[in-house]
């Protein structure tokens, strides 16, 4: 039904016709309607009014600006993540980078050097697996916070999947 004001009629067999009037608003559906039909010889037809309805949210109302919790701790932590790895990741090739270099101690570099670098490096891969995963727990939040408005018929579905070797992260569209 288009939204407005509409009359409906309602007729069965041996029953006094009943009309009611009903407001439909924008984005509304499933709304459950109740009539009661009474037998012709009822001097009134009896009316239920549907019980009244809250308006629907508007996609610009505080409802749909709406972010989780859950999405914002997620988003720093891919924020730190990401931070991390490039911190890590900077210091750990700067240290791999001074010991191959002229007058570095390569490749006689004493077992706690290379250890140190190796750990930084280590560290920079972990988080930036932290981070990719934590983006992607964040935009399963943030598209997944209600559902979605009548008008709208696009579906987003984020997954990560592990594989060997790493992972994969895929976003399913359904319109």
């Amino acid at each position: 039904m288009d939204p407005g004001e509409h009359i409906l009629r309602y007729e069965a067999p041996g029953a006094a016709p009943v009309e009611q009037r009903v407001v439909v608003r924008v984005n509304e559906k499933n709304r459950t309607l109740t009539a009661i039909l009474m037998p012709q010889a009822a001097p009134i037809a009896a009316v239920v009014p549907s019980p009244p309805v809250e308006a629907a949210p508007s996609d610009s109302g505080p409802q749909s600006a709406r972010i989780p919790v859950a999405t914002w701790v997620f988003a720093g932590v891919a924020l730190a993540g990401v931070a991390s790895f490039a911190a890590f990741g900077l210091s750990g090739q700067s240290d791999v980078a001074n010991m191959r270099a002229a007058g570095g101690c390569a490749p006689n570099c004493t077992q706690g050097q290379v250890d140190a670098a190796r750990t930084k490096l280590n560290v920079a891969d972990v988080s930036l697996g932290v981070g990719i995963v934590s983006l992607a727990a964040a935009a399963w939040f943030f598209f997944h916070r209600g559902p979605a408005p009548a008008a709208t018929a696009l579906d987003l579905r984020p997954d990560v999947e592990a594989r060997p070797g790493g992972a994969v992260a895929t976003i399913r569209a359904t319109f």
